[in-house]
């Protein structure tokens, strides 16, 4: 028997005027511009995916998305490309069956099964495994067992679609009786739809919902906002995906039974169901083609660290200019609550250190009293002020004489990619290493998707408030018993103010962001948990209502989030060292100061509170982190790691956080609401 021509013995006279279904090869009411309409619509949406996938295509040349997720739309995408011939050939020639030509049924064949092990595959690997690491980010054992399950459930899915589809297609051409063809159709309905995208999606998306409604009731009442969204967009993604597939059980018993769909079987086939995944992938891929035009977009803002020789010219600019205003006593500079500085300018000041090894021993200390001191001095002035002052200082030299290769690079940069109003504002302790701290702050970049303007004590605060202090006030200042002792000396009158000023200035520092980083360094008892000003800034920042978030470097992250998932151990050593008693400061009249504010309210109780708060922010390191594909591995010597904590506490006299007051800016300072109600811990 000629089976490529078995389907032509049964048409009638009438071939001419009635359409046959593909697979039942009876006749249907369309006509043959219905069915051209529809041929030309369902080649518009696969040029369209293909279209949008190609700029994606272009997009991967420049970052990296999920291997998984681009395979998958790259599948789904071919799979319709496949089916494209059979559509095109309709447009020409409405009466045409693809199941009567052997090329055209096995090039829709191979499409069909190509796009449907794509969306398998972007079901199990791609979207459920995202959900699953957020998830289970909390539990290991389930978080491992799922992803077992998911690749293996997603195997046998994609497997059994060269099977089913395989088998269908082949009954298709083989079978001439209608009721053999309908029972096929049957099957094949209750199996495809019901079982294989109905039933099992519908268990795998209602578990992790599941999953994630648990998690729901394990957080605390504080979850940081971009947590909040990330799990609210996820849960409802999962919903809606669990929805739609559990429809598509009732949807497969009814177009497996019902007459009037199995007549129409194969129309229905190609132009709805086919249409609509088209349709669906092409929502798909052009929400993954904006996320990837973001991501190179923030790649593309970001700024790249300052070369040493444009750094130096602009500070020295910058410098120079305010010690004139100084002189005409102008004063332009914002208060100190609205600096911020990028990333790159932080790490672009340790790229001023010429020799390597001095960069992975230079602490925070070091660095203000041996460079950025030094580099303000003629003006006394804060870091953040030399470069706000330096950017149109350059550029208004460069228009008048152009003269300079470097300046003619600096006109060519964007100040407001460098310094801006701060985002987030950064707790760290000054006796840490300072390239612990740039790891830090970039890996919240990271996390965080976008380039931050980070609050750094160091360069948006005047480091020189103290300088003009001489060795026997100095002497007396740390001799004072309390801060009231300060008002009873002559030579000290005044301080109480500057106090007071200080204070106020940090906690708008804090507010105007409204996000606290905590930079814990090393992570196994992080130093800034044992500093008089560290523990009154996570308070403030908790009274104020920010949002608080714990930042390690990158090699210790992981370290990190395997110890929160295991126990609690790593959270109790950490919430043991808080003890605002036994906290220090480089000046015992600033540690004095802090614990005659915390004793107003008791220590047991400032203590409870900073713990409880410290940590349910430990608990979210496991969801706000992403996983990190390249870490950066420094040579650290040994003896540098296992310095003991007195040495890190040593500092350089002067160099603390009393120089927050800034002298040239008491005026932006003075200027806070007078009518402001008294802080609970005030002097």
């Amino acid at each position: 028997m000629d089976h490529g021509n078995g389907g032509m013995h049964m048409q009638d006279e009438d071939d001419q005027t009635c359409l046959r279904d593909d697979w039942s090869r009876l006749c249907i009411t369309l006509s043959s511009e219905q069915v051209r309409i529809l041929a030309v619509f369902f080649c518009c949406v696969v040029l369209l995916n293909v279209g949008i996938y190609l700029m994606y295509a272009i997009c991967l040349c420049y970052t990296h998305r999920s291997i998984n997720r681009v395979m998958s739309f790259g599948l789904v995408t071919l799979g319709l490309t496949l089916s494209l011939p059979q559509a095109l050939v309709r447009i020409g020639d409405p009466h045409f069956n693809y199941p009567n030509s052997i090329p055209h049924l096995v090039l829709f064949a191979v499409g069909d099964i190509t796009d449907h092990v794509g969306i398998l595959m972007l079901i199990y690997w791609d979207i459920c495994t995202e959900a699953v690491d957020l998830v289970y980010a909390l539990d290991p054992k389930q978080h491992s067992c799922s992803l077992r399950r998911l690749k293996m459930v997603g195997i046998a899915s994609m497997i059994s679609q060269v099977f089913i589809l395989g088998s269908l297609f082949t009954m298709v051409y083989l079978l001439e009786r209608h009721e053999d063809r309908c029972t096929t159709f049957t099957t094949f309905t209750l199996v495809q739809l019901g079982a294989v995208f109905g039933f099992a999606p519908t268990v795998a998306f209602g578990m992790l919902v599941r999953g994630l409604h648990r998690l729901w009731n394990q957080l605390p009442g504080d979850v940081p906002r971009r947590l909040v969204h990330r799990l609210r967009y996820t849960q409802l993604g999962l919903g809606t995906l669990m929805l739609l597939c559990a429809s598509f059980v009732p949807s497969a018993v009814l177009l497996g039974t019902v007459p009037f769909f199995q007549v129409k079987a194969g129309f229905l086939y190609v132009f709805v169901v086919l249409t609509l995944l088209g349709l669906a992938s092409s929502v798909l891929l052009f929400g993954e083609l904006i996320l990837t035009l973001k991501s190179i977009r923030s790649k593309a803002n970001r700024p790249i660290p300052l070369s040493p020789a444009v750094l130096e010219e602009l500070v020295q600019a910058g410098t120079q200019q305010l010690a004139w205003n100084n002189m005409t006593r102008i004063q332009s500079a914002p208060p100190v609550w609205d600096r911020g500085c990028a990333h790159a300018v932080a790490r672009s000041f340790l790229d001023l250190v010429p020799d390597e090894s001095d960069k992975l021993t230079m602490k925070t200390t070091d660095l203000c009293m041996k460079l950025l001191k030094p580099m303000t001095l003629e003006a006394r002035c804060s870091v953040w002020e030399s470069l706000a002052a330096g950017f149109p200082t350059l550029a208004k030299h460069q228009r008048a004489f152009d003269r300079s290769a470097s300046m003619t690079m600096t006109m060519n940069l964007s100040m407001h990619h460098y310094i801006g109003k701060p985002d987030t504002f950064v707790s760290h302790c000054w006796a840490s290493h300072f390239w612990e701290l740039l790891e830090i702050v970039q890996r919240y970049d990271e996390n965080t998707n976008r380039n931050n303007f980070f609050f750094l004590d160091v360069f948006s605060m005047n480091q020189h408030d103290f300088a003009d202090i001489s060795g026997e006030q100095m002497d007396e200042l740390k001799a004072c018993t309390s801060p009231q002792s300060i008002t009873s000396s002559a030579t000290l009158v005044g301080l109480k103010d500057i106090y007071q000023t200080m204070l106020k200035a940090l906690t708008r520092s804090i507010e105007t962001p409204g996000r606290v980083l905590l930079a814990l360094t090393p992570h196994e008892q992080p130093l800034l948990l044992t500093r008089s000003w560290c523990l009154y800034e996570i308070y403030i920042a908790w009274k104020v209502g920010a949002e608080v978030s714990c930042g390690f470097v990158p090699e210790a992250e992981q370290s990190v989030k395997n110890s929160l998932v295991e126990s609690d151990a790593l959270i109790k050593t950490m919430l043991n060292a808080v003890d605002a008693e036994n906290s220090r400061a480089t000046m015992e009249t600033d540690r004095k100061m802090i614990l005659s504010l915390i004793e107003q309210a008791g220590f047991n109780r400032f203590n409870t509170f900073v713990r409880e708060k410290l940590s349910a922010s430990l608990r979210m390191v496991a969801l706000t982190t992403l996983v990190r594909s390249n870490t950066k591995n420094l040579d650290i010597k040994s003896e540098a790691e296992s310095e003991s904590i007195s040495s890190r506490a040593r500092s350089v006299s002067g160099a603390t956080r009393s120089d927050f007051v800034l002298r040239d800016r008491l005026a932006h300072l003075y200027g806070l609401d007078s009518e402001e109600e008294e802080d609970e811990f005030s002097i």
